[in-house]
């Protein structure tokens, strides 16, 4: 009994060893900047942690739909407040919580919009674990740093100061026609979310309800990802959970896409003339409804005035 004790208090003792060193490795391993020379995974997602400390007004977090869709510089000229894309293509559940989490540790948002496409996507509960473990040890997902640290990973304190002009946008032009014949066609059916993105989901509208913000369901429009089975199930989620749900698909807040010329991939994602009508209707809505402040004339706020000329300059507007 008393070698049975000893031995499991070796491997307690040994495994809470290992735990502080791979603590101790992350401190070393965590990049200094949120830069990809840096060693930062996904520069853009993460230039939300080059921003002031709570600046940003609205947070749009999903995969890559919300990357095409919401353009935070067309609504900061129209409306005059703040916002970011805090996505990544492929994103799941998991990963889209983690980055919320990420960002709120110095944003305080006062909506966060969470688009609905990849409360679809699937993902087993191993994914859901090492993006846990992960975060807790970020060597983890780093490890492969050791090629490139410098004393400067010794000494100094992680401090990110890139920005991204575009605010987490991906800006395309292409332009492949999609058929919507038959989209969003009436159906009783109802899509049901899986239980583990269900409890993902859940777990994301309370901490923005925690930190004080409001979280907002929103489809944005997608012939190839959308449908009225997915459109009933997630109304029929936002209903238990008492939270508003816009889809951008059907009446009354249906955009006006033209499928001939607003989608790059034939229905999958928008292009940027897709985009700019979202983000419109979008930004006015929020604008009216939550009573968001117009920062354009505020000094403070003049790099995004400038960061709106060169969006203006690229799009050739």
């Amino acid at each position: 009994m008393k070698r049975a004790l000893r031995a499991l208090s070796g491997a307690v003792l040994a495994g809470l060893a290992i735990l502080l060193l791979l603590g101790l490795l992350s401190l070393l391993f965590i990049p200094k900047n949120n830069t990809a020379r840096d060693g930062i995974l996904d520069q853009k997602a993460n230039g939300i942690l080059g921003e002031p400390k709570n600046t940003i007004d609205v947070l749009f977090v999903g995969d890559s739909e919300v990357l095409s869709a919401f353009s935070p510089l067309e609504i900061w000229g129209e409306y005059g407040f703040t916002s970011y894309d805090c996505a990544m293509k492929g994103h799941r559940m998991p990963d889209r919580y983690s980055l919320l989490l990420q960002a709120t540790e110095e944003q305080k948002p006062k909506v966060v919009v969470i688009e609905t496409h990849d409360c679809y996507s699937p993902f087993t509960p191993g994914m859901a674990f090492i993006r846990s473990v992960q975060d807790a040890l970020p060597v983890l997902e780093y490890h492969d740093r050791w090629k490139s640290l410098t004393f400067a990973d010794v000494t100094e304190e992680p401090d990110a100061t890139w920005t991204d002009d575009l605010k987490g946008f991906y800006l395309n032009t292409d332009v492949e026609p999609a058929n919507d014949e038959g989209h969003m066609a009436p159906t009783d059916e109802v899509e049901k979310l899986a239980v583990m993105n269900r409890w993902y989901l859940k777990r994301m509208i309370d901490h923005c309800r925690e930190i004080g913000a409001v979280p907002v369901l929103v489809s944005s429009p997608s012939t190839y990802n959308w449908n009225t089975a997915r459109h009933n199930g997630i109304a029929e989620f936002a209903k238990g959970a008492n939270v508003e749900y816009i889809d951008l698909n059907v009446e009354p807040t249906k955009v006006d896409i033209d499928w001939e010329t607003d989608t790059r991939d034939g229905g999958d994602h928008l292009n940027l003339y897709g985009a700019v009508k979202v983000s419109d209707w979008v930004g006015e809505y929020l604008s009216e409804s939550y009573g968001l402040s117009d920062h354009r004339e505020d000094p403070k706020f003049q790099a995004w005035n400038e960061a709106l000329e060169r969006y203006e300059e690229l799009i050739d507007r």
